[in-house]
């Protein structure tokens, strides 16, 4: 009697595998996708939280390390491309102001847009060495808010390139915002 149970303890057994394989690559599938950078519905969750997020999802992926970064990198990413956006602004302020030369209010409100953006670009390095020692944070309350961009567009006479930087700005800073506050939740939450 027991041969007789022995034989089906075995086809058990092997009927089982094809279950033990599914919940083993199942629940590693989603540890490898961990590895290999954060997901797309990661990024979605983080660019729900601003005014756009198909444009904030599309800065971030505008960076070819998104696609392989963790959370701490991402957080780089994040910053980095904010920088970006900052230094262009404050070049083209420049150059505006550069040319301002008849005018010299203009120039003068220029001159103050480009400040803003330099103090803009020095409080993201501050952030950048923050995240670098993980300490999120501080990312968020080192930051730059988002008062220098709107102080910049109302302290000079609009143009449309001045709006679309502006614009461009804001997405940047929205983004790394929100990057910043995901990052510091999940460190809070114990999942990284």
């Amino acid at each position: 009697m027991s041969s007789s149970r022995t034989p089906t303890l075995t086809a058990l057994s092997f009927a089982s595998l094809p279950f033990f394989f599914f919940v083993f690559f199942s629940s590693s599938s989603s540890f490898v996708s961990h590895c290999d950078g954060v997901s797309q519905q990661t990024i979605s969750t983080v660019c729900s939280q601003t005014q756009n997020d198909e444009l904030c999802a599309s800065l971030l992926n505008s960076d070819p390390r998104t696609a392989s970064a963790d959370l701490p990198l991402l957080s780089l990413v994040s910053i980095e491309l904010t920088q970006k956006q900052a230094g262009r602004n404050r070049e083209t302020v420049a150059r505006l102001r550069d040319n301002a030369t008849g005018d010299p209010a203009l120039r003068k409100g220029y001159a103050n847009c480009a400040s803003l953006y330099g103090k803009v670009e020095a409080d993201l390095r501050r952030a950048h060495e923050l995240s670098e020692a993980k300490e999120y944070e501080e990312v968020i309350k080192e930051g730059p808010g988002y008062s220098p961009a709107y102080d910049c567009l109302n302290g000079v006479e609009f143009t449309p390139a001045l709006g679309e930087i502006t614009r461009d700005m804001l997405i940047a800073l929205e983004m790394f915002a929100s990057v910043a506050s995901y990052v510091a939740q999940q460190i809070r939450l114990g999942l990284i």
